[in-house]
């Protein structure tokens, strides 16, 4: 299916198109051919196995056209932080914005600037960037949509390491405030989570959490081999 994709006609046009200039400056080969379909219906399949490929994105503006209204978006921390400097304290606001569909795809985007709404722009604009598959499953029984993680996985930021544990319908999420964002935006409904270390530091405990959930696809079982292959 991906290569039925791929050898699109419309491909062949971009060297004498006026917009040529603007879609060179997309680093990935694959999100100039995605760019340039005239009809844009693109199955999720393709999406999971850009994923797997660890092809990613490097426009944001193409996971607006991919995604659509299904994607949403939640600043869950803004602070002030400081650095000393020659001519004194230099004050920034930190942001760190979520992006996510509620149905197996995240990303975490942090950016400190001098005026918080630049901030969560750039932030948003980053978090577009850093989106990925999350590896859902089941407690039991496979029945309806997944509803919790795969397999216990575990993140680290600095000090901070979070574990996170499959858990049966209706235990909900088992978690921290912020841990508790991360994961619902995500898409997961049931889980345990541990953590260990200095988790009052929330920058750390968000990137942990969102670590964790990224290495979902770190080990492939067999129903993906033959994808992979």
């Amino acid at each position: 299916f991906f290569e039925n994709f791929i050898s699109n006609k419309n491909f062949k046009q971009i060297k004498k198109s006026k917009y040529f200039k603007r879609l060179s400056k997309l680093r990935n080969f694959v999100d100039i051919r995605i760019f340039f379909t005239k009809n844009f219906q693109i199955n999720l399949k393709i999406l999971d196995y850009l994923f797997l490929k660890r092809i990613f994105f490097h426009n944001n503006k193409l996971v607006n056209i991919l995604f659509g209204k299904s994607l949403k978006y939640k600043v869950i921390q803004n602070l002030m932080v400081s650095r000393l400097t020659k001519s004194g304290r230099q004050y920034k606001k930190k942001v760190a914005v979520l992006v996510g569909d509620l149905d197996g795809h995240v990303g975490l985007g942090v950016k400190s600037s001098m005026d918080s709404k630049a901030g969560i722009k750039a932030a948003l604009r980053k978090a577009k960037l850093a989106i990925t598959k999350i590896r859902r499953g089941y407690w039991e029984i496979e029945e309806g949509k997944p509803n919790t993680i795969k397999y216990k996985t575990s993140g680290k930021a600095g000090s901070v390491v979070v574990c996170i544990k499959p858990a049966p319908k209706g235990t909900g999420i088992v978690a921290s405030k912020f841990q508790l964002n991360v994961l619902k935006i995500s898409g997961i409904r049931d889980c345990f989570t541990k953590s260990f270390g200095r988790t009052k530091s929330s920058f750390n405990t968000i990137k942990a959490t969102f670590n964790a959930l990224s290495s979902s696809y770190k080990f492939v079982t067999p129903d993906y081999w033959s994808i992979i292959n």
